[in-house]
């Protein structure tokens, strides 16, 4: 919704005008559109972190542990981003 800046008659008869207004941000379902699309791109990549458990040695398990943490770090903290916008 559209707020009209509006001139009212202050004090001594002068014409105030609102220091700000505000509006809504044009293009949000954009936006949202590019935001389910990484969404669905940082679940695809942990999709394939968990179906895809390396048995060859214990190092390269321990790797692969690592790495997916990292990304589940890295997607958690994209998520709270993305609900504070």
């Amino acid at each position: 919704e559209w707020k009209i800046r509006e001139i009212r008659e202050g004090e001594m008869g002068r014409k105030e005008v609102p220091l700000h207004s505000s509006r809504r941000g044009r293009g949000r379902s954009m936006y949202r559109l590019l935001a389910g699309i990484n969404l669905a791109g940082m679940v695809a990549v942990l999709f394939y972190r968990v179906t895809n458990i390396p048995h060859d040695t214990l190092s390269l398990k321990l790797l692969w542990a690592a790495m997916t943490l990292s990304e589940l770090w890295f997607v958690l903290y994209w998520i709270i981003n993305q609900a504070v916008r």
